[in-house]
């Protein structure tokens, strides 16, 4: 692609106290192949307290980025100041602990050369193994990113449930016509396959583009309890969403709540909304065993034992937000009449 016929494209970057990783991405993207003129680079400084905005303004040269600096926490608040501030009329959005491959941007850029309803998804990537073992929080996260590739990969018709935040790109127009990401959505999760789905009912079209793949570097200092956590804020944003957006149901984790697939499944379900105490003093346990599990580098068990806690947590998030017992049992009710006949 020449540089006069490349579009105009802005990288919005968007971090919170990751200097480091942040480093590595914005070396990644001064070295794109992609015609540097014709991309700019926005970091959003999302209430930051480490050396980030520092590291930034050091930077000198025509690979040089632009900085915001927020002062209010929330992805989808920075992902839209940085859309709101980029100049561009194609938008990609990389996460902090992302490193683009060179022709990433190019390939971005040129899946959206041949339609303008689009919204791409590119690949995350398992780095090259690093000179010390990994460990298995890690391990699965990365197992994790290369299973949800392999299914954007293998099927034809993708949707709004492909929507992954951290290597995506769209249309300025589109972006705007969905209505943005959602603010109102805090902690960890949901947003982006939210605003997939506000998207979708725009006309917008979902591709998965495998040359525009990227290392996930995850961190090495990830914890299972932070993993953990996670899960249970996906649960109660899941469970928020839901209500907005009742035909979600069926393509969500909500879904296993009254037909859970496996017997962890069910006792997960139990503790969870009828016996909450008793399930968080079990789970605490199990997390302890995890651990042992973990130095004796057991892959198997522990990962069916995480299976089982993430499972949990997450059921903890839905009931966080419904309720437990017969709430639950009303709440889906609710969703599925809203829904209507599949």
């Amino acid at each position: 692609m020449s540089e006069h016929t490349a579009p105009e494209v802005s990288v919005v970057v968007p971090t919170r106290n990751r200097a480091r990783s942040l480093g590595c991405t914005l070396a990644a993207l001064a070295a794109q192949t992609y015609p540097r003129a014709r991309f700019e680079t926005v970091v959003v400084a999302n209430d930051c307290s480490d050396d980030t905005a520092s590291m930034v303004r050091a930077l000198r040269g025509p690979d040089a980025v632009r900085l915001i600096e927020s002062p209010f926490p929330g992805m989808s608040r920075a992902r839209n100041e940085g859309a709101a501030a980029a100049r561009g009329r194609l938008l990609v959005f990389l996460d902090d602990d992302v490193e683009p491959l060179p022709d990433w941007l190019a390939a971005h850029a040129e899946a959206h050369g041949r339609r303008t309803d689009l919204v791409a998804i590119g690949p995350l990537l398992v780095p090259s193994p690093p000179r010390r073992r990994r460990s298995l929080l890690t391990e699965r996260l990365h197992a994790l990113d290369q299973a949800f590739a392999a299914s954007l990969a293998g099927t034809k018709d993708l949707d709004w449930t492909c929507m992954t935040g951290g290597n995506v790109s769209m249309p300025r127009e589109l972006f705007d016509e969905a209505g943005r990401f959602d603010t109102t959505i805090v902690g960890y999760g949901s947003e982006d396959y939210e605003l997939g789905l506000r998207a979708q009912k725009a006309g917008a079209h979902f591709a998965f583009v495998a040359a525009a793949g990227a290392y996930h570097h995850h961190p090495d200092d990830d914890s299972l309890v932070a993993y953990l956590q996670r899960g249970r804020s996906v649960g109660r944003n899941d469970a928020r969403l839901a209500r907005r957006h009742p035909e979600m149901i069926d393509r969500l984790a909500l879904a296993r709540i009254d037909r859970p697939h496996t017997r962890i499944g069910r006792v997960a379900r139990t503790l969870a909304f009828d016996r909450p105490g008793t399930g968080d003093a079990v789970a605490r346990t199990l997390r302890v065993a995890g651990s042992v599990l973990a130095s004796l580098r057991w892959r198997r068990r522990w990962n069916r034992l995480v299976d089982g806690l993430h499972e949990y947590w997450y059921f903890r998030g839905v009931a966080d937000e419904v309720g437990g017992g017969a709430a639950v049992a009303s709440y889906l009710a609710e969703l599925r009449r809203a829904r209507g006949p599949v």
